[in-house]
């Protein structure tokens, strides 16, 4: 997401780790620009994370990814000029 999204266009990224068992693995990724983790402290489940992750958001606009999704190049902008009209 970082590396095929324009800067201006994204605000934070937000992982949440649904207690996967090496909790380390959030955590080094926040040494990345404008990524943040949240850490569960029990199984909650894709819909329980992704609420929790919108609680904690600043941004106005929200995209939510799964961890095994790969974004292509440009894949932002038409999504939000889709958004914004």
């Amino acid at each position: 997401v970082l590396n095929r999204s324009p800067a201006y266009l994204v605000h934070e990224i937000i992982l949440v780790d649904d207690f996967s068992e090496d909790a380390n693995d959030c955590q080094l990724l926040t040494r990345l620009p404008k990524v943040k983790c949240l850490r569960n402290k029990q199984r909650e489940g894709l819909i329980r994370s992704r609420v929790r992750g919108a609680e904690a958001a600043e941004a106005g606009v929200l995209t939510f990814l799964d961890s095994h999704c790969e974004v292509n190049k440009d894949w932002l902008p038409p999504l939000l000029h889709r958004t914004k009209e």
